[in-house]
């Protein structure tokens, strides 16, 4: 199945701390490797990480379709690469508002220097 930029979806917990963990596609059909591979951005619920200056919260009800188990960060500094073998399942899809967040978070993490 190919994936769409803007989708959440499972991949295994890089931390090894639980069988998955949420992500949102970030990349799209214009990358080289579409299809075979996605670069994802972590979502979490924790306040912790919630709180810094480059999250981006999406509320449990905003994506475009489907629904997140509760409201979210995304984490822009916990970007990785997933295969497509990799990838479990599909929970939502971010609607251009969330993403356009999402790469305004981006932008201001990389050119803050």
């Amino acid at each position: 199945m190919a994936y769409d930029h803007g989708h959440v979806v499972s991949i295994p917990d890089p931390h090894d701390t639980r069988p998955s963990r949420p992500a949102v596609v970030i990349s799209d059909g214009d990358c080289p490797d579409h299809g075979e591979m996605y670069t994802v951005a972590a979502l979490t619920t924790s306040e912790r990480y919630g709180k810094t200056r480059y999250a981006v919260e999406v509320g449990k009800d905003e994506p475009e379709t489907g629904a997140l188990l509760a409201r979210s960060f995304v984490e822009p500094w916990a970007t990785e690469q997933v295969a497509d073998g990799d990838i479990r399942d599909v929970h939502a899809r971010f609607g251009s508002g969330v993403m356009e967040r999402v790469a305004r978070a981006y932008g201001e993490m990389v050119l803050r220097g």
